[in-house]
């Protein structure tokens, strides 16, 4: 007996590819492998409150840390709040649009949150309102621009902190190929050297 199951690609850890905001932007499929993996860096932003912007100033102490063509993932705490709770569905931490501008002016490679999305809750339902200051599509929009791969729901970059020194990896976020999808669930994994 077979049981077919759905689930969209943004279930889970995910990436999203350009055309998940830009109407020309390439595909997961057309995006080469390259893009899913490289040398990064786990930023510590759990001091940031619920729903709180994380903004180009709280990247100034990190400034010399985040190298041309690194991996950029941003350990919020969130994954740690997962549930069916709306702290975790509404409030977490997200990247402003100054932010998202700094980081694709020093050239990183890709950005990823354990938070459900690198921008914040921009929606509005019967019972939750926006959580966000500026609307995620701005901040989207900024790294697809770029061909800056965003990587979503990560878990464990605590465990990175804790292992490296530096909070460098070499890490990998390989897609599912779908070739015309706008996003896809992936395998993101770390590999410490220090």
């Amino acid at each position: 007996m077979s049981i077919i199951q759905n689930m969209t690609v943004h279930t889970g850890t995910h990436v999203d590819a350009p055309s998940h905001f830009l109407r020309d932007g390439k595909p997961v499929g057309k995006l080469p492998l390259e893009k899913f993996m490289g040398e990064g860096i786990v930023l510590d932003f759990r001091h940031k409150k619920p729903a709180e912007e994380i903004l180009a100033e709280d990247f100034l102490v990190y400034d010399k840390k985040i190298m041309r063509d690194d991996v950029v993932l941003l350990c919020t705490g969130w994954s740690q709040k997962r549930g069916f709770n709306p702290e975790f569905l509404f409030n977490w931490p997200y990247v402003s649009d100054s932010a998202a501008r700094f980081l694709v002016e020093k050239g990183i490679r890709a950005i990823g949150t354990d938070g459900l999305s690198i921008g914040g809750w921009g929606e509005s339902l019967p019972h939750q309102g926006p959580t966000a200051k500026t609307p995620p599509s701005i901040s989207h929009s900024i790294f697809l621009e770029r061909d800056v791969v965003i990587i979503e729901e990560m878990n464990n970059l605590d465990k990175v902190l804790e292992l490296s020194k530096t909070g460098r990896a070499y890490v990998v976020y390989a897609p599912v190929f779908l070739t015309d999808s706008e996003a896809s669930p992936c395998r993101a994994y770390a590999l410490l050297g220090d």
